[in-house]
This record gives structure tokens, C-alpha cells and sequence, in this order.
């Protein structure tokens, strides 16, 4: 099998970039995994799938695939990877509203391959974000070590806890 694909780096995270606007995506959980394989594949945090739009007001559907081959929500860094991708392809800046798994946003060249990313407003509340209210987890903190850090979750696409 030949796949054509465009390797990018964003802020200490690497993507590959796979163009299926115009071709089915038809890569499996295992071969992602085996594509992620820094030894003995081409090696990325997350690969990258422009498709075709399946809404109207949405210039692309735009799929996240961690290295272990699980599908993401969202993926802000990508997305600005995503805006230099569709800058090359259309030889031109420009602004470009995408959808994935759980999130509309826009992607805007800013000029010297800088993009701006509009997420949508974050979620704070555990019940909001989709954890288990009783975890806990809207904030607090955890010992490791013998170091106590604490941490909050948001969502902006797909849950974190930030610390």
C-alpha cells in the first residue's frame, strides 16, 4: 500500500498530515500504530485526516488519531498544522471552518505560517467535561512523591486536567 502524507511539527508535538479530501481513509487502528512506531514507521504524536465535508458551513471534517490508534475529539495544535496544510494546498491565506469528532472551530492564517485557532468556549464543570461527577475531578490535587500538585480538568474539544 502507498500513502501519501505530510510530516509537521507544531509546538513540540509531530502530526503526519494524510490528505483524504478527494480518497477514502481506510487505515485500521493496528496500522496506525505501526505508522506511529518511531523505530520502525514513520514516528507522530497524532495523525491528521482532512476529509470532505459532511455539513454544510464546514469547509472539511478533520479526524484525529492518537499513536495507539484511538480516535480524538480535538486537537488545537493540530489544527493550526491542519491551516498551513490547506495555506500550501490552496497556494494562498485564508480561513477555513472545520469539524471534528466533537468540535467546530476555524483555523486563520495570521501570515508567516502563524495560524489562529477559534475553539469554542471551554467547560470547567466535571458533569460539563463528561467526567464522573463523584471522581472529583472539577479541581484538587494529588500527592506523587511527596510533592503535592494540584490540578483542574477543562474541555475545549476533549477533557484535560491541567496542572
Amino acid at each position: 500500500m502507498t500513502l501519501a502524507f505530510t510530516k509537521m511539527h507544531g509546538l513540540s508535538n509531530d502530526f503526519v498530515v494524510v490528505d483524504a479530501s478527494e480518497s477514502a481513509f481506510l487505515l485500521n487502528p493496528m496500522q496506525i500504530q505501526a505508522l506511529s512506531d518511531r523505530n520502525s514507521g514513520v514516528g507522530f504524536d497524532q495523525l491528521l485526516v482532512l476529509e470532505p465535508s459532511k455539513q454544510q458551513g464546514v469547509d472539511y471534517y478533520y479526524r484525529i488519531f492518537n499513536a495507539d490508534g484511538t480516535e480524538a475529539g480535538q486537537c488545537g495544535n493540530g489544527a493550526r498544522c491542519i491551516g498551513l496544510f490547506l495555506e500550501q494546498k490552496a497556494g494562498k491565506s485564508g480561513k477555513w471552518v472545520l469539524q471534528t469528532q466533537t468540535t467546530r472551530l476555524c483555523v486563520e492564517s495570521r501570515g508567516n505560517s502563524c495560524f489562529r485557532v477559534y475553539l469554542p468556549l471551554p467547560k470547567f464543570a466535571a458533569a460539563d467535561i463528561g467526567f464522573d461527577p463523584s471522581l472529583g475531578l472539577d479541581f484538587g490535587e494529588v500527592l506523587v512523591d511527596g510533592i503535592r500538585i494540584e490540578y483542574d480538568a477543562v474541555d475545549v474539544g476533549n477533557p484535560h486536567i491541567i496542572i
